[in-house]
């Protein structure tokens, strides 16, 4: 819960200097919520559901982290072409 905290705090606190950056962030903060909203309700799907939910978690999980990456890359490309 705190990953998700640090996101959507820093998405707000960018919002007016870097709006991509901003942008980014809160969209990888919603993913976040469904992959720990898949997380929450795989215990009790598993029951009913064989294959339940948990692999969801780990897609959206690696999602969220290519999205993290992707993000800072990409304000360092910019960052490096303001500068020159």
């Amino acid at each position: 819960m705190t990953a998700l905290i640090a996101m959507v705090v820093v998405a707000a606190l960018v919002r007016g200097k870097d709006r991509p950056v901003s942008n980014g962030l809160f969209v990888t903060a919603l993913v976040f919520c469904v992959s720990i909203g898949f997380r929450i309700i795989d215990l009790p799907l598993c029951e009913t559901v064989a294959m339940g939910t948990h692999f969801m978690w780990h897609i959206l999980n690696a999602v969220v982290l290519y999205g993290l990456a992707r993000i800072y890359i990409d304000s360092r490309e910019r960052a490096v072409a303001l500068a020159s």
